[in-house]
């Protein structure tokens, strides 16, 4: 190879290096870490149930079925309906509300791969009346966000249940999916018992029933 060709060559290997999409430094300042786990793996009516009371979500209108739910133990919890994140993969080792050790460090798709979702829902915590309460994801040992299956689906491997994220609130794209005006209840339900993957709320006392103890 002569020196014109090889100085092109290492030109274009550079350029290359530069540009393959990749966790870099800095690419997420200013972010935040948190977790996450899904729900809507009924068919997805679970979705359009949620306690920000939006009912139908349109997939066609904002951030679609790309949606979610919020701890209701999030210091930005209050006022949460209709906001919108962008979420990214993090590939990490994260522990549940019981103290659990998960190994996430290969549940990533893509971590350079982001999702916007807009909040429709509550995870919401322990109370005694609310029989959907998720004491293992939602009592804010860490910041949690349950995400649709759509969107997580984006960025995680669903067979993973749990993993951990990047966030931060941005502007929704065209308009919230739904009307972030509507009324909401704080103490919302959550998707089964204490243990399940799916966190979200559906309405006020009903919800999906996927059981992350026993799927995970």
């Amino acid at each position: 190879m002569d020196s014109s060709h090889r100085f092109s060559f290492l030109a274009f290997a550079a350029v290359a290096f530069i540009l393959a999409p990749s966790v870099l430094a800095g690419q997420f300042d200013g972010w935040s870490e948190g977790r996450a786990t899904f729900y809507g793996d009924d068919g997805g009516a679970s979705i359009h149930q949620g306690s920000c009371m939006f009912g139908h979500i349109d997939y066609n209108k904002g951030t679609g079925w790309d949606i979610g739910a919020l701890s209701d133990k999030a210091g930005d919890y209050a006022g949460s309906c209709g906001r919108c994140y962008e979420v990214a993969c993090r590939r990490t080792h994260l522990k549940d509300g019981y103290g659990n050790d998960l190994d996430r460090t290969g549940a990533c798709i893509d971590e350079s791969r982001s999702v916007i979702i807009t909040i429709t829902d509550t995870c919401p915590c322990w109370y005694p009346s609310n029989a959907y309460s998720n004491t293992r994801w939602c009592c804010g040992d860490e910041y949690h966000m349950d995400l649709s299956k759509w969107a997580f689906e984006k960025i995680g491997n669903t067979g993973a249940g749990a993993i951990g994220i990047y966030y931060r609130q941005v502007s929704c794209p065209g308009g919230s999916s739904s009307s972030s005006s509507s009324s909401w209840s704080s103490s919302s339900d959550d998707s089964s018992s204490d243990d399940s993957s799916s966190s979200s709320s559906s309405g006020v006392f009903t919800a999906n029933t996927a059981s992350f103890d026993n799927k995970y």
